[in-house]
């Protein structure tokens, strides 16, 4: 988890960064991503950790360097960081006299459509979200449940993550 955490760290750093907020430069990106995940990892593992435990920072940094060209062209596309690492419990939503709980890993609005972008960090699985997320719904499956995937097959939430 120490891993998975550490990125989700570096990325809500990022997202949060006000002298980040506006850039479109991919390798400015990177190298910011770059000296965090650094910053953070030393801090948490020391100057001089074990091979197996080094290895793994020299995975954050080469999947945070591919990051850095993804998220200057989504800064160029008009999108800008509203949440990042949010509990969604502090908004008080009810569904059904439940209350809706959760953390969105960065949610994003657009500058001029306004839409909202959702994002769902993973970092140790390569599952899609749709295999992760969606199973085969029947005549079981309560209505709030049900949807249909791009197929036009029956399908419902087994974890309510990205609904």
């Amino acid at each position: 988890m120490d891993f998975g955490n550490l990125i989700h760290e570096t990325l809500r750093q990022y997202a949060l960064d006000v002298t980040m907020k506006d850039c479109m430069d991919g390798s400015v990106i990177a190298r910011w991503l770059d000296a965090e995940v650094l910053r953070q990892w030393r801090e948490q593992f020391g100057a001089q950790p074990l091979l197996s435990v080094e290895m793994q920072l020299e995975s954050a940094r080469q999947r945070l360097k591919a990051a850095g060209e993804t998220l200057a062209q989504i800064r160029a596309e008009g999108w800008r960081t509203l949440y990042a690492e949010q509990n969604v419990r502090e908004w008080g939503l009810h569904i059904n006299g439940v209350t809706f709980s959760g953390k969105l890993d960065r949610v994003d609005q657009h500058v001029t459509s306004k839409a909202l972008r959702v994002w769902d960090y993973k970092t140790g699985s390569d599952r899609k979200p749709a295999d992760a997320h969606l199973a085969k719904a029947d005549e079981s499956t309560p209505p709030w449940q049900r949807m249909q995937d791009a197929a036009g097959k029956a399908k419902c939430w087994v974890d309510v993550q990205l609904p």
